[in-house]
């Protein structure tokens, strides 16, 4: 059954991108009680209608910075990490199945993926250079892993917000150009909240500019 979600471009161009419903990226993030079994059948039911071709990447590795951050060690972030990344893989894989797509593992993106694609590495590479030389760029990025500590009830100092940082930054390439990256004409980078990728690319050198094939997209359920 196909189900009703709320769809908010962040741009004209999103929503010239959203009308030609080629192909969608949905973020399906670690320790959230959003993605709940309803809501990820809701949301691939949903996509996989609207768009010729829909992924959904589970930001797992990446998370093991935020709770190293927060005053995991490396080993016991990793299998806090581990454990709910297995958790919320399953809990995509299922739903894609329950909205009918014959091989949901070919929906299905996580980190591993990633750090072998080539398209990734390279715009990888670049956010990094541009974090490490650009003061403006690296203020964006950190205020954004500096309000996400804070949200989570920490205060946060410079090192913790720094090591938070890497999970923005592992994110970033596909909020630069995920069509490069997945081999597809264009594409939305979907949430269930207003990404904050296009600001803070803002800050960046004009080489970190997204391509004009590439949008943002704030989709949730309609409740």
């Amino acid at each position: 059954m196909d189900r009703m979600c709320e769809a908010v471009a962040a741009s004209p161009n999103c929503q010239r991108l959203l009308a030609g419903g080629k192909h969608m990226l949905f973020g399906v993030s670690l320790f959230n009680s959003f993605f709940n079994p309803a809501r990820l059948r809701e949301l691939a039911e949903w996509s996989m209608v609207r768009f010729d071709s829909v992924h959904f990447l589970v930001a797992d590795r990446p998370s093991t910075h935020t709770l190293i951050a927060m005053g995991y060690s490396p080993q016991r972030a990793l299998a806090k990490m581990s454990q709910e990344a297995r958790l919320a893989t399953n809990r995509v894989r299922r739903a894609l199945a329950e909205a009918g797509a014959p091989d949901p593992d070919a929906h299905l993106l996580t980190w591993n993926d990633l750090e072998q694609n080539p398209g990734y590495l390279r715009l990888r590479d670049l956010v990094q250079t541009a974090f490490d030389n650009d003061a403006r760029f690296r203020s964006s990025c950190m205020e954004v892993s500096r309000a996400y500590l804070t949200h989570r009830g920490e205060s946060p100092t410079v090192q913790q917000v720094i090591t938070a940082s890497s999970y923005f930054l592992n994110e970033l390439p596909i909020g630069m150009d995920t069509p490069s990256i997945l081999g597809v004409s264009e594409s939305l980078c979907a949430y269930h909240r207003v990404l904050a990728f296009a600001d803070v690319l803002e800050t960046g050198p004009g080489w970190l500019a997204p391509s004009t094939n590439q949008g943002y997209l704030m989709v949730r359920p309609s409740d």
